[in-house]
């Protein structure tokens, strides 16, 4: 996550980290069930990666501006899509 130069590859190893931690609590109960502490990591991490996909969504706007470079230069425009000031 720390070396991603655009959303989509933030997001993917967003999500890559949340299953893995999933997968890492749901494998070390006794039982082959969803436990409590599984439970409550899927739930966080999905409201998470939905918070996320929220935000690039409305800082990359109509103009598609997915690599973090360009994310700011959009949120300083005020939003309005126009060109930098």
């Amino acid at each position: 996550m720390v070396m991603a130069d655009d959303a989509f590859t933030f997001l993917f190893s967003w999500e890559f980290m949340s299953l893995s931690s999933w997968a890492l609590s749901w494998r070390t109960t006794a039982c082959a069930r969803m436990s409590p502490p599984a439970t409550s990591i899927w739930s966080l991490a999905s409201f998470g990666t939905l918070a996320l996909l929220l935000c690039v969504g409305l800082l990359s706007g109509p103009d598609g501006l997915y690599t973090f470079a360009q994310i700011p230069r959009r949120a300083s425009d005020g939003g309005a899509g126009g060109a930098p000031r």
